[in-house]
């Protein structure tokens, strides 16, 4: 039922003039060999030791004189991958 003073619907034509595509447009990308299987991690893989090595290697502090500011990593980002320009303030 539609309401009075709304629009009509149109109706969907019954024959469709477009034909499908030949073949599915798939990337050139083939994919994994079929025989290779990831490597299987579980975390009972994960022994205590290694554990400790995780902890030790995350709680050495990075080299400060390597430390950049996020907005200054973006804006490169920005500038390299989109050709951004800054704009005066």
């Amino acid at each position: 039922m539609t309401s009075p003073g709304a629009p009509p619907v149109p109706s969907r034509p019954e024959v469709d003039d477009i034909p499908p595509p030949e073949a599915p447009d798939y990337p050139d990308d083939p994919g994994p060999e079929p025989d290779y299987e990831p490597p299987r991690i579980s975390p009972a893989d994960v022994t205590p030791e290694d554990e400790e090595e995780m902890f030790a290697e995350a709680a050495t502090p990075g080299d400060p004189s390597t430390r950049r500011e996020p907005e200054d990593v973006a804006i490169e980002l920005l500038q390299d991958i989109l050709g951004a320009k800054k704009i005066s303030e």
